[in-house]
């Protein structure tokens, strides 16, 4: 029993070290999808806009995983295992780094509401601008 317990801490901290590892090296939107495929989906007017712009998936999770199944494999050989898969079940982030996305994502979302709201106003003033354009010519 002391033994299977060991075995299994010490599985979990190379699968663990691993994941953690390459969740750190790649973007979120490689490892989370929302639709099947390669690609995410994105709100189609916001995925045209500069600031906060979604990049594409490169490798997705797949790719992700099978590197971190290549960087184990070594390691597990030693107990006699072979990883064939791993997936995710979910990622756990510690509250300051949760309140620290929340945050990043909310100024994103507010620099793009404020670039909508500017392109709006210039837009405003130039139809103004045209407006007393015209009737300035209308009078002569």
């Amino acid at each position: 029993m002391r033994e299977e317990y060991s075995v299994r801490s010490r599985l979990e901290d190379i699968l663990g070290s691993g994941t953690r590892k390459a969740v750190a090296k790649h973007e979120l939107m490689e490892l989370a999808r929302t639709k099947k495929g390669r690609e995410p989906a994105f709100d189609p007017p916001l995925a045209k806009v500069e600031i906060g712009q979604p990049q594409s998936v490169h490798g997705g999770w797949r790719l992700i995983a099978a590197n971190i199944c290549a960087a184990a494999s070594a390691k597990l050989a030693d107990f006699g295992f072979e990883l064939l898969n791993i997936r995710l079940k979910r990622i756990n982030y510690n509250e300051s780094v949760g309140q620290k996305i929340y945050a990043r994502m909310i100024s994103e979302r507010q620099q793009i509401a404020e670039r909508f709201r500017s392109e709006g106003a210039a837009e405003a003033a130039k139809s103004i601008g045209d407006k007393d354009e015209d009737l300035q010519r209308a009078a002569h």
